[in-house]
């Protein structure tokens, strides 16, 4: 009986510690402060518009079906006589984008212009000018005949230039206005006076191109590429 008596109590004892234990253990697990939560970040995204106006869709035509040979300049041989239609709107560019953009024109084909007409000969020169099958050339076609591109910071061609490559236009940053552009281009038609120094040729080159060709035109092409990054680089 007193064996048994002792039995308990030992086990009574052992419980009393492992509860004891027990109690640090998780005294020690709740005596920290755990917090928990979700947060976020974001950033957003420049913005990228190029605003064509003339050729939305990445190109635009233009055509020039009325131009002459100049007819109140005299022969001279040392100098061309010339004519042009003057310079024709064909685009406006706008960039309202956050970023700059680098903006290319240029022509969809090579080498620029669309002659539209009877297909040329072997070209007049001082032996065949008054040979009523002597027909112009296409180098001579495209001497006399161009297409050129420029231009300039106001709707109307002030103080512009030629188009030469590409130009970068400013960002619309702070509530401002970006980088605009207007593109003009420019029919000429230039006697092949110094060419020859033959007022005879010079007229017949110009006689057969006016009573063949019906006329020219161009595509005009447009692309902007980014020109500057946000955040901008820190050195």
């Amino acid at each position: 009986m007193t064996k048994k008596k002792n039995i308990a109590s030992k086990l009574v004892l052992v419980l009393f510690v492992l509860t004891l234990i027990s109690c640090c253990l998780l005294g020690s697990t709740f005596a920290r402060y755990v917090s928990g939560g979700t947060g976020s970040a974001s950033v957003g995204i420049a913005k990228w518009e190029i605003d064509i106006t003339g050729g939305a869709s990445g190109s635009t035509e233009i055509d020039f079906e009325k131009l002459s040979p100049d007819v109140d300049a005299a022969f001279k041989g040392t100098t061309n006589r010339v004519q042009a239609t003057g310079k024709k709107l064909v685009a406006t560019i706008e960039n309202k984008s956050d970023v700059n953009a680098i903006v290319t024109v240029g022509f969809a084909n090579d080498p620029g212009m669309i002659i539209t007409g009877p297909t040329s000969g072997a070209g007049i020169n001082t032996e065949n000018w008054n040979d009523p099958d002597a027909a112009a050339s296409e180098w001579q076609i495209r001497q006399v005949l161009q297409i050129k591109l420029y231009w300039d910071d106001s709707e109307t061609y002030t103080n512009g230039k030629e188009w030469n490559g590409e130009q970068n236009l400013a960002a619309a940053t702070n509530g401002t206005n970006g980088g605009k552009i207007y593109i003009f281009a420019e029919a000429t038609w230039t006697s092949m006076d110094t060419q020859y120094a033959n007022e005879n040729v010079a007229d017949a080159i110009d006689t057969w191109i006016g009573e063949n060709v019906k006329k020219i035109s161009a595509n005009i092409t447009f692309s902007a590429v980014q020109g500057s990054e946000l955040p901008e680089a820190t050195p």
